[in-house]
């Protein structure tokens, strides 16, 4: 007959159940450091595609703030130009006004408000040839003619500057009139996007939140259990390898590791 010895079973279990708790143990680690109870796939299989999904859909909706925040600030950009024209504007009525109280014999007056008229009018042209709200979503096109309908203003005579007088205010209703709708789409449209996109987004940041992000009071104790259940294992594994060794001990002390007719007896070998 020959010699059998035994596995050490209780080792072989201690070993396992350890491994196990180390695993768990590093689980509730990476948890608690990241925040996040899902960190791979493994972890929450269809919490990870619900989670992928929700944050797309974040993702898209934060764009579409920023983009809508932009052209916010594009359109309050181009609001300060326009009103910027508009004193302009009211600075060529007054020279109007003048030029129809001084009188066609005060020449000297009248070249002086048509200087200061030209200049004024050159000015609201050039701004308004630059606002571009277009892209925005406010046609802006015909701000251009605006501007170019100011070009040929005259205070020369006094029916030259009564055609001025009603081509301003003509100018300046058209032009309050854009404004009215700049800023009717910015605050209808772009900013009440910017509102209900925020909240939507908001909410789906919750919803992520709920599946993706650790419970820490839940996840603590669960570290502190596995901890616990780690050292126990360790021990458990530590007296089972003592129990092994023990045996080797007693079977080398009776001398089979050069014969068999001792250990027969003592280990009850077939």
């Amino acid at each position: 007959m020959g010699l059998r010895i035994n596995q050490n079973i209780a080792a072989l279990v201690a070993a396992r159940a350890l491994q196990a708790k180390q695993k768990a143990l590093v689980n509730s680690v990476e948890k608690l450091s990241t925040g996040q109870r899902i960190n791979s796939g493994a972890d929450d299989p269809a919490g990870l595609i619900v989670g992928e999904n929700l944050r797309a859909q974040t993702d898209s909706l934060d764009r579409n703030i920023r983009n809508n925040q932009n052209k916010v600030n594009q359109l309050r950009t181009e609001d300060a130009k326009l009103g910027e024209t508009f004193n302009q504007l009211h600075a060529i009525r007054d020279r109007a006004l003048e030029a129809l109280n001084t009188g066609a014999t005060d020449q000297a007056a009248r070249a002086a408000n048509q200087t200061s008229a030209r200049s004024s009018a050159d000015s609201v042209s050039r701004t308004l040839r630059g606002v571009d709200t277009t892209g925005e979503g406010v046609d802006s096109s015909g701000l251009a003619k605006i501007g170019r309908s100011l070009e040929d203003i005259d205070l020369s005579t006094s029916a030259g500057a009564q055609q001025a007088l009603d081509t301003v205010d003509s100018a300046i209703e058209e032009l309050s009139t854009f404004r009215g709708n700049l800023g009717s789409h910015q605050t209808n449209t772009l900013e009440a996007d910017i509102r209900r996109e925020s909240v939507e987004a908001e909410n789906l940041r919750a919803s992520e939140s709920a599946i993706r992000d650790t419970d820490f009071a839940e996840t603590t104790v669960e570290f502190v259990k596995n901890r616990v259940l780690l050292e126990a294992n360790v021990a458990a594994l530590v007296q089972a390898k003592k129990s092994s060794q023990s045996a080797l001990q007693i079977i080398k002390s009776s001398g089979v590791s050069s014969g068999e007719s001792g250990s027969r007896g003592l280990l009850g070998i077939a």
